[in-house]
């Protein structure tokens, strides 16, 4: 273990060192190599062979800058390292309100493994889930963080220079918040605030008030995205028909009054104005022209966050970049780390979605960027598994072209953890995977791990959209890949224990599915009995041994509330399971002469990503 001494430093830079000794594996002793630190316009690293000076821009540049001495010194030379920020904000969303609140000691071992890298800022999306003091139902037995816990996690944040900004929402995305009863008055439709209403400004102020008294930044997102529906319900009743344009403008001018008061900053993401000049509400409309009426009514003083997970060329990237740019605001750029629908980070799309959309922001000198880590439909993935994709973020604020061999040692460096470990993980949904001869994982969004757990062994959905013999083979391939990297991981070995559980599982599950139609078709009864009294018992009991591996996951990364739809999705798997026996043995003992659900002719399915549609194709909400 390396020993450094810190002989002279700026306030406050002690004490994040101090967090992190840990995490990069040193310690601060009176005899270890004498440091001196001070501020500076880049980041410049000297070792003379007996010494050691540091020079930082900001505070976590100097955590970045340990992180990569401690690389060095073992080489034992002289050496100089240079380098400098291309943006004024890097940082990260983590998603905390489909139903995966993270706990606050996650958040701060997130926060060090952000400080070792250099991502100044990070944010906690929080559609319901924080405590607003009046509103007793607003995040309603959903983990919602409180006032302490806030001003918690900001003292440790900015003891590591990071700035922790609040992320709501102040017209859609507030399903959660709406559906009770005594927060009805509110609505306008499921997911939207009712706009023109004295008492939903009321609300709104006091969620801002509440989500921003306890942090030291004075930036605050306020969301506003993708409320489509916006006026089309309570407020159609009240008033009539009003294009969306209009009520935006009107909505949007008053909550910037409540920002104003409060002596915020606010950004707000970009897609209704584009999707309002779309004639198919398409954000990425190419044809599509926002009017200049419509940009000179957008608040000034409001940054606007042009988010894209999807594109995987710089020209598309510049082109949206541009027509942000026809705004007078200031532009953020926030990209996705693809931690959605899916049990594991998806490296794939999250690596050839971000580094054109990165490149480009270089290019065109946007000062903030942002990436993403969702967890929609449910949030089964663990939001820990995109470490690689923050590194990847990190390293493009200080280059303009980042190899998988520079992020390999870098990942290494600032976390302890494999690079190739990490990308594995993707190989649950890409059965052809491999690195490409650019250097990058492959381009290909599929869901077929989710597929195949939640497809139903008698109704199998997807029984002609997925090659299911095939699958099974490739998750029989990908199960002992990821043990071995159980046994290896320092800080990961329970994920990837559960991923291996998982791959397995799966591979059977392929087995079974495939055999019971095809046993069925051949009228092979001795083959359908064995299914039905060996296969699918075995199946039941991993299933369990999934569910608690799954539980345990859970309960390490995030509060408890929202792990008992996974019981329910997980369990019904399980029931499921033990009802495709029981319907094969009453079949097979004569009860019925059909098994009526395997005599329907399964259609072609498009590639779905939510577990109502991957479950039944009856009503399951």
């Amino acid at each position: 273990m390396q020993k450094l001494f810190l002989q002279s430093a700026p306030a406050g830079w002690q004490e994040g060192l101090e967090l992190l000794t840990n995490d990069l594996n040193f310690s601060l002793e009176q005899d270890g190599l004498p440091l001196t630190a001070e501020t500076g316009a880049s980041t410049i690293i000297q070792f003379d062979g007996k010494t050691v000076s540091i020079a930082c821009h900001e505070k976590v540049h100097f955590y970045r800058a340990i992180a990569l001495l401690l690389r060095e010194l073992p080489k034992g030379q002289p050496f100089t390292l240079e380098e400098s920020a291309a943006f004024e904000t890097d940082g990260t969303m983590f998603d905390c309100s489909r139903n995966a609140v993270l706990r606050p000691e996650t958040v701060k071992f997130l926060l060090r493994k952000m400080a070792c890298m250099g991502l100044n800022a990070a944010m906690l999306y929080t559609e319901d889930t924080y405590e607003v003091p009046g509103y007793p139902y607003f995040g309603y037995m959903r983990g919602a963080y409180t006032a302490e816990e806030i001003q918690k996690l900001d003292d440790y944040a900015d003891t590591l220079g990071i700035e922790l900004i609040p992320c709501i929402q102040t017209l859609g995305h507030l399903a959660s918040a709406l559906k009770w009863d005594k927060m009805a008055p509110y609505a306008d439709t499921k997911e939207v605030l009712l706009c023109d209403d004295d008492h939903v400004y009321q609300l709104i102020e006091d969620m801002i008030t509440a989500a921003s008294s306890h942090v030291r930044s004075r930036r605050i997102h306020i969301g506003m995205d993708e409320a489509m529906d916006l006026g089309l319900g309570k407020f159609l009743q009240k008033h009539g028909y009003e294009s969306g344009p209009s009520i935006i403008a009107r909505h949007f001018s008053r909550v910037m009054e409540i920002i104003r008061r409060h002596g915020l900053s606010p950004m707000i993401w970009s897609d209704m104005y584009f999707r309002q000049a779309s004639k198919t509400a398409d954000y990425y409309d190419l044809d599509a022209v926002i009017p200049q009426e419509v940009i000179d009514q957008v608040p000034t003083d409001a940054s606007l966050v042009y988010w894209d997970y999807y594109h995987d060329t710089e020209e598309f990237y510049e082109d949206y970049i541009k027509r942000h740019k026809r705004f007078p605001n200031e532009i953020v750029f926030a990209g996705g780390l693809w931690t959605w629908v899916t049990f594991a980070t998806h490296y794939g799309m999250a690596f050839r979605t971000s580094v054109p959309a990165l490149r480009q922001c270089r290019k065109q000198q946007i000062r903030h960027v942002f990436t993403t880590m969702w967890g929609d439909n449910g949030a089964e993935n663990v939001l820990t598994s995109a470490l690689l994709g923050l590194q990847l973020y990190a390293e493009y604020n200080f280059a303009d072209d980042v190899s998988l061999e520079l992020l390999r040692e870098r990942f290494a460096a600032c976390t302890g953890e494999s690079l190739d470990a990490f990308l594995d993980m993707s190989r649950l949904d890409v059965p052809n995977w491999a690195i490409s001869e650019d250097g990058l994982p492959p381009l290909e969004k599929e869901y077929f791990s989710r597929q195949v757990l939640y497809s139903d062994p008698l109704l199998d959905l997807y029984a002609v959209s997925m090659d299911e013999a095939v699958l099974a083979d490739h998750f029989r391939e990908v199960a002992p890949i990821l043990e071995k990297h159980a046994a290896e991981s320092p800080n990961f070995s329970m994920l990837f224990q559960h991923l291996a559980l998982l791959a397995d599982f799966l591979a059977g599950k392929c087995d079974l599915q495939c055999g019971i139609r095809a046993a069925y078709k051949d009228k092979d009864k001795k083959e359908l009995r064995r299914l039905a009294e060996e296969q699918i018992p075995t199946l039941v009991s991993k299933a369990e041994s999934l569910r608690a591996s799954w539980r345990n996951l859970w309960m390490s990364c995030n509060k408890p509330f929202g792990y008992e739809v996974l019981d329910i999705r997980l369990g019904g798997t399980a029931a499921r399971l033990e009802s495709a026996a029981a319907r094969i043995l009453g079949y097979l003992d004569g009860a019925y002469d059909k098994i009526e659900e395997l005599e329907v002719k399964v259609l072609p399915m498009d590639n779905a990503f939510t577990w109502q549609q991957m479950a039944s194709a009856s009503v399951l909400f």
